[in-house]
């Protein structure tokens, strides 16, 4: 019995040893020229614990790694002193070791992190997305969300950044802009990164009518459908006419835009109406005045009754104190105008008179003290600090001196006087 159990126990003894002696083969260690190495994978560890990318169990870079992992693509990650690059199977250095963390993408793409900031490797190690975010938001679509702070903006599929890090969020719309918000403040961005409409509105409606109506506050705005603006958002009430102008009010005053978004009227009249001669009459405080096509001011509203008297020359009078004034359509004013001889008419300016055409236009400029028609000889007898002088009716001078007296023509001649001597 006791030799029974002597033998089972030399047995046990002998598997223990052949269990150990297994247990150190497979331990084994290799002896190099650079030291004892541990091989792991495909990667090696010299004495001083640093790794080296390994290569049908040889190192293919040097021992300067503090670790090496595997990464997507077929890539490993070597990390150096806290700092991570990208290792090819073959030992080239994808990037360099400079990143603090690097994470795959599913579009085989590499988020990567450099100096507290995101931003994007292409598979190869190539820039992508400069890394200049404080996160990169990957979206399911084409559009990936970047923020600087607390701020947002958007990337496109190929990187480009198409809305700037400034708003509180953003999305894209099915008409290809961005609608951004600040706050509760709605805008638009188009594809360029340009902010077309600030994000300063309550609202923002596309209609129909190919209109887009803008809402601030109480407030009402429209912009054509690609954003560009008609009617800022700054009336109570806007009224698109048959030929595209817009009638707009404000505190109760009206104005208008013009079909391409010009302002025509400013909302300060009472009334605003276009007539056929393509004038505007104006009335405010019930006095009228009139504005040219393009919002000009020409006659002012300040008078009672506004008349033309020829198709281009306009009579604007006040009651009290009664007293009227001439305008033309060449926008010359005049205190006041006489008779008609012909085409021509006297007009009177500063206490200056001069010679005005049924065109409303100025044949003699009003700069004399007298005028005198002479019609035979189509001229005009003027009076200029005390002298008498001839001036066609052009307002070229007929004489090339000035007299003292100039009498009436008789079979085309005249005397004349200059001191106390005459002649003709």
């Amino acid at each position: 019995m006791k030799r029974l159990s002597s033998l089972l126990f030399h047995h046990f003894y002998v598997s223990v040893y052949i269990i150990l002696l297994i247990f150190c083969v497979s331990i084994s260690v290799v002896v190099s020229p650079c030291g004892i190495m541990a091989q792991q994978d495909e990667v090696l560890v010299n004495e001083v614990s640093k790794k080296a990318l390994a290569n049908a169990g040889k190192p293919v870079t040097e021992f300067m790694f503090d670790d090496i992992q595997k990464f997507a693509n077929g890539l490993y990650v070597a990390i150096r002193d806290g700092k991570r690059g990208l290792l090819s199977p073959d030992g080239h250095q994808v990037t360099m070791t400079i990143y603090e963390t690097m994470e795959p993408l599913k579009n085989g793409k590499i988020l990567v992190r450099l100096q507290g900031k995101t931003g994007i490797l292409n598979a190869d190690g190539t820039v992508f997305v400069r890394s200049v975010y404080d996160a990169i938001i990957m979206g399911t679509g084409a559009f990936s969300k970047v923020m600087i702070g607390s701020n947002v903006g958007l990337l496109d599929s190929m990187g480009v950044e198409i809305v700037k890090p400034l708003y509180d969020d953003v999305r894209v719309l099915k008409n290809g802009f961005c609608e951004v918000k600040r706050g509760k403040k709605i805008g638009f961005v188009g594809q360029n990164a340009q902010e077309l409409l600030a994000p300063i509105y309550d609202d923002i409606r596309f209609l129909s009518n190919g209109r887009v109506e803008l809402h601030l506050g109480k407030l009402i705005g429209y912009c054509t459908k690609e954003l560009q603006m008609l009617v800022p958002a700054e009336y109570e009430k806007v009224t698109f006419l048959a030929d595209g102008k817009a009638m707009v009010v404000k505190a109760g005053k009206t104005g208008y835009y013009s079909a391409s978004g010009a302002l025509l009227v400013p909302a300060v009249y009472d009334q605003a109406r276009f007539f056929p001669d393509g004038k505007v009459y104006v009335t405010l405080n019930r006095k009228n005045g009139i504005l040219t096509a393009e919002g000009k001011e020409f006659v002012p509203a300040k008078y009672d009754n506004i008349r033309f008297e020829r198709q281009h020359i306009i009579r604007a009078e006040t009651n009290v104190p009664r007293s009227s004034h001439v305008y033309t359509s060449a926008g010359m004013r005049y205190d006041g105008i006489g008779k008609f001889v012909g085409q021509i008419a006297r007009v009177e300016r500063g206490g200056k008179y001069g010679l005005l055409d049924t065109a409303g236009l100025e044949r003699v400029a009003c700069v004399y003290d007298s005028l005198a028609v002479l019609d035979s000889l189509q001229c005009v007898r003027a009076v200029q600090k005390g002298k008498v002088l001839l001036v066609n009716l052009d307002g070229t001078m007929r004489t090339d001196s000035a007299y003292d007296e100039i009498d009436e023509f008789s079979e085309y001649r005249a005397r004349v006087k200059i001191g106390g001597l005459y002649g003709y």
